[in-house]
């Protein structure tokens, strides 16, 4: 099979002439649609072969370089490549390591040590769509407290004061997702 051939069958319904130019049943005219399809085939050809190797962008734009041209071609390959998933999840990271976690001390006593957060996107119930929750991190002793999505950080703080800090007094430290309702006036 010579080249022509094995690029008018890859092409499928285009024709590669001698001179180099794609031809649609025999017409040189393309729909623009048409043209980026035999792009893209192009270079999948290229780039997402099993032989290619999914190249770089310089190594994969002289590739195609070799066999076809096209206005804004290094663009379209660049484009091309930037948007490769493969390419992408195989890219080796170029910053430092990320550091290690370092997991939250135990607390020694009970109530000491709190975590926070507000469970949303609940179905209504009794004029109600969330829940402010708050666990003690020694004991694991929790409060479910039936509250709207829309609560701000003075109300958060009144939940806490009338359902925990009048049984346990006020903690240590406060561990939450850092949401709007913890970080502002609440921790004040």
């Amino acid at each position: 099979m010579e080249r022509g051939e094995e690029v008018a069958e890859f092409l499928g319904k285009y024709v590669l002439t001698p001179d180099g130019l794609v031809l649609k049943d025999g017409w040189f005219t393309c729909l623009r649609t048409e043209v980026e399809e035999v792009r893209v085939k192009i270079l999948q050809r290229c780039h997402d072969a099993r032989t290619a190797g999914h190249l770089l962008q310089k190594n994969t734009l002289e590739h195609v370089s070799r066999d076809y041209y096209w206005p804004w071609m290094r663009q379209f390959v660049n484009d091309y490549v930037n948007t490769c998933e493969t390419c992408a999840r195989n890219k080796v990271p170029r910053h430092r390591p990320h550091g290690l976690l370092h997991p939250l001390p135990i607390p020694t006593e009970a109530w000491k040590s709190v975590s926070m957060d507000l469970i949303v996107e609940l179905p209504p119930s009794g004029g109600f769509d969330a829940i402010f929750m708050c666990v003690d991190r020694f004991t694991e002793m929790a409060y479910f407290v039936p509250t709207t999505s829309n609560v701000t950080a003075e109300q958060a703080a009144r939940l806490y004061l009338r359902n925990v800090f009048q049984l346990h007094r006020l903690p240590s430290n406060i561990v939450s997702d850092r949401g709007q309702q913890f970080v502002s006036r609440f921790t004040q």
